[in-house]
């Protein structure tokens, strides 16, 4: 494959920034309109949408998506590891290295995938509703683009250990959302599950930011340890600094909204 970012569709900045414009605005006027058609209706929600498979399809799509990035990725990075002899490379991609070819064309399509997940809100506010834990996700949404498009651009390190966690938590969170919008799990009898799978996506997603943080210790390690005729891991030269130091704020964010979550999810679960 002769993949490379910069020669990709989408590979500047402006894009990212121009689809985070879009969706805000989008988002803006469509809580604007939400809240208007629900005060001419007293109070009761009005959607535009109303077929819950519009939600069944987008999820599985997701869901699918997710799983097909997490089997290539996966395989690539076993390649190169049989290639290499090592796994170095995960924690420490030295600056300079090649960033073409299949594995990276991996982190290439998941970059692509943020642009099509901006559509959870979307979807989310013409059914008339706002998912719970709404601003963390737009929050989510907004910085995500950013983080994988820097991910390609300066060849981060430890961008595959975030893509393989990434897409596996995403394969159980959008099929569970996939079966709530579809109701598949009170077809199937299976009730008593939905809390339990609710709240192991929650804990995986915890496991996986801190995950991320402990990778990052380690990568930080690895930098401050390097000889000064040693290449810097991407993500800590001059010209890429910005991209691992904003990934370790982004994922520390989320690491404490997701435990607050998870902890109001247990005292409600509780109280039940």
């Amino acid at each position: 494959m002769t993949y490379s970012f910069h020669e990709s569709p989408l590979h500047d900045i402006k894009f990212p920034i121009i689809a985070i414009a879009v969706y805000l605005t989008t988002v803006f006027f469509l809580i604007r309109l939400m809240d208007y058609r629900k005060r001419a209706n007293k109070g009761v929600s009005n959607p535009l949408i109303t077929s819950p498979l519009i939600l069944v399809f987008h999820n599985l799509f997701l869901s699918v998506s997710s799983l097909i990035m997490f089997i290539g990725c996966i395989t690539e990075v076993y390649t190169r590891y049989q290639r290499e002899g090592s796994s170095f490379w995960l924690f420490c991609e030295r600056e300079g290295a090649d960033v073409k070819g299949n594995l990276y064309y991996w982190s290439y399509l998941y970059y692509l995938s943020k642009y099509y997940e901006l559509l959870d809100t979307i979807i989310g506010l013409l059914r008339g509703s706002r998912m719970p834990n709404f601003k963390i996700q737009v929050y989510h949404h907004v910085v995500v683009i950013f983080m994988a498009w820097a991910w390609c651009q300066t060849g981060q390190s430890l961008q595959f250990i975030g893509l393989l966690f990434n897409t596996f938590v995403h394969v159980v969170m959008y099929m569970y959302y996939a079966a709530s919008a579809g109701r598949w799990l009170e077809i199937l009898e299976i009730t008593t599950w939905k809390k339990t799978i609710k709240m192991t996506t929650t804990r995986l997603q915890i496991i996986q930011f801190m995950t991320s943080f402990v990778c990052i210790v380690y990568s930080m390690f690895i930098e401050m340890n390097r000889s000064e005729t040693e290449a810097h891991c991407s993500g800590f030269g001059a010209d890429s600094f910005y991209a691992l130091y904003a990934n370790s704020l982004f994922n520390a964010t989320l690491l404490l909204a997701f435990l607050n979550v998870f902890k109001v999810n247990a005292k409600k679960k509780n109280t039940e």
